[in-house]
């Protein structure tokens, strides 16, 4: 349990409005199951301290400057929320009363429209997680009442301010979503096809592969050409959230714009790298690398990205050594024998196409990865969405594997 909660938040509230932010809050970034790690060792770079990992997520201590350069540097986090209180919960009069007690008021202004998300895990204290929201709207809108008189609107498709409340057995944690709308809104996608890549992920495979930035990188079907729009802004060092503009906590009575322009300044001193890898893509369906361009226009990546309308098994690729990524279709996308013929299809491409290079597929489809037919050297586990996933890699020797050992 943190100190006194009370005295917590108007500790918080009087030095995030100082100058000079020394006070240290407890901070947590979600992110999707299996990149916790990789996005451990990314907030650190961004200043987050004493950082551990949890499910989906990693917390750790940092300011308001902290805040503020997680959300704006942060490729591989979901969303930033900042703690305000820890404690039991045993009843909904319980949880009622904990919302009640913190001073909202001090927070953001009864202007200001909010919203609430829950998530209940292994209690049956209630009954499902929109009580719980519902509970802790009443808590906020009835502290409003209680200080000014006036309340706060309720929007849940667009709210200025987001509240987040977690419950583990009796623990209850009470967050500000620092983030609102999520950081894999990136801002520069218009167009996509069938279930695009969510741009956090795409970040997160690039990391998890090793992809150091300058090796040349091909995407074999490319789609709205999330994993290649990822990886120029890494190797052009663009901070993720270049083109974002709404962010919750230029809602909150804290803001403090100097310090937020000063935190993205800061980033473009720091991050000038001119790396320009080969990057490239394809696919076969024209509408598709239509879309692709359209969005890589809109990022103003055009120039470092070279698209082509080929299928995957005719495209002849001149960047031996190169790390050659994919992610084909599974699930609902395509019928089964559909999928087994163009996995198959896919592994025999590699083999005969592609020696000297390094390929990683990510799927959801453990009968498509047996069809590939090659012997995988690593294997990931990852969800994208609630649909298990493996991210694997095939090792393309030129040769056989035997000569190559007797080169080395």
């Amino acid at each position: 349990m943190l100190e006194d909660p009370e005295r917590l938040y108007i500790n918080w509230y009087i030095a995030s409005n100082q100058i000079t932010l020394n006070m240290s809050q407890k901070l947590v970034v979600t992110t999707f199951k299996g990149l916790e790690q990789a996005l451990l060792e990314e907030v650190k770079s961004l200043g987050l301290k004493d950082v551990v990992i949890i499910n989906r997520g990693v917390s750790g201590y940092g300011d308001l400057s902290t805040v503020y350069r997680l959300n704006y540097g942060c490729r591989l986090g979901l969303q930033v929320l900042v703690m305000l209180s820890e404690c039991t919960v045993n009843t909904a009069e319980d949880l009622y009363n904990s919302v009640l007690d913190i001073p909202w008021e001090s927070l953001f202004d009864a202007g200001k429209s909010f919203a609430v998300k829950a998530n209940i895990n292994h209690n049956d204290a209630f009954d499902n997680s929109m009580f719980v929201a519902l509970k802790t709207k009443d808590a906020i809108a009835d502290r409003f009442r209680k200080t000014s008189g006036k309340r706060p609107n309720v929007d849940k498709d667009d709210p200025d301010v987001s509240v987040y409340v977690h419950i583990f057995r009796t623990e209850c944690s009470i967050f500000l979503n620092a983030s609102g709308t999520p950081l894999y809104v990136r801002g520069y996608r218009m167009q996509t096809g069938p279930a695009p890549l969510n741009e956090v992920l795409a970040a997160g495979i690039l990391s998890l592969t090793g992809w150091d930035s300058k090796q040349p990188l091909l995407d074999l079907m490319c789609g709205s050409g999330t994993f290649l729009t990822e990886a120029a802004l890494i190797s052009r060092g663009i901070a993720p959230a270049f083109m974002r503009k709404k962010f919750a906590f230029l809602h909150w009575l804290n803001k403090d714009y100097a310090l937020w322009e000063s935190v993205k300044q800061e980033w473009e001193t720091s991050h000038n790298m001119v790396h320009q890898p080969d990057l490239c893509g394809i696919d076969k369906d024209l509408s598709v690398i239509r879309k692709a361009r359209q969005n890589i226009e809109h990022a103003g990546l055009k120039n470092y990205i070279r698209l082509f309308c080929s299928d995957f098994q005719s495209y002849q690729y001149n960047s031996p050594g190169g790390l050659i990524i994919c992610n084909p279709p599974y699930g609902e996308r395509m019928q089964d024998d559909e999928i087994l013929t163009l996995y198959k299809s896919l592994g025999d491409t590699l083999k005969k196409n592609f020696q000297g290079s390094d390929a990683w597929i990510f799927s959801g489809s453990p009968e498509g990865f047996k069809s590939i037919g090659l012997k995988h050297s690593a294997s990931i586990e990852l969800f994208n969405g609630g649909i298990e996933c493996r991210l694997r890699k095939y090792s393309l020797y030129q040769g056989s594997k035997k000569t190559r050992a007797e080169h080395v």
